[in-house]
């Protein structure tokens, strides 16, 4: 509602080549007030070429908005892939939201389905995210609970 208050919400602004409405991009970027950060700037879904290699781009806007910088030594990373955002995952990876809600039977059984013989479990325990996040960066943003847990 605050987006339309202030007469943005069919604006949209543009972050690696990508068009991202304001009203969206108040949703996954910065939130300075509550000091929380959404997918854009940290275990978001990031942006892949045709083979699969992460690609490098600007961090999110509000990051190097204005001096001095949230990050003034990392001003380009892993970023999200916009296309891939859902309203379910809100752009958020699925091992990401995983361990964010503590689903620790839900985190095993993922991590189980996917095959260790050709490395492909390592791959996912060790899987690039926004921000150069991993799935381990992640115990540090979950919901209420000790998330790191997780991980024994």
């Amino acid at each position: 509602m605050l987006p339309s208050i202030l007469g943005i919400a069919s604006k949209e602004m543009r972050w690696n080549k990508q068009p991202i409405p304001y009203s969206v991009a108040l949703q996954i970027g910065w939130n300075l007030p509550i000091d929380v950060v959404g997918a854009g700037v940290y275990g978001g879904i990031v942006k892949r070429d045709s083979e699969g290699r992460v690609l490098i781009g600007d961090e999110w806007p509000e990051d190097n908005l204005a001096p001095p910088a949230h990050n003034p030594i990392h001003r380009t990373g892993p970023y999200l892939d916009y296309a891939r955002l859902t309203a379910d995952n809100r752009g958020y990876t699925s091992i990401a939201q995983l361990i964010m809600d503590g689903r620790a039977s839900k985190l095993d059984a993922l991590l189980e389905s996917v095959p260790e013989a050709n490395g492909a479990r390592k791959r996912l325990a060790n899987l690039v995210m926004t921000g150069g996040a991993r799935p381990l960066h992640m115990c540090g943003m979950g919901r209420g609970g000790d998330t790191s847990e997780l991980i024994k």
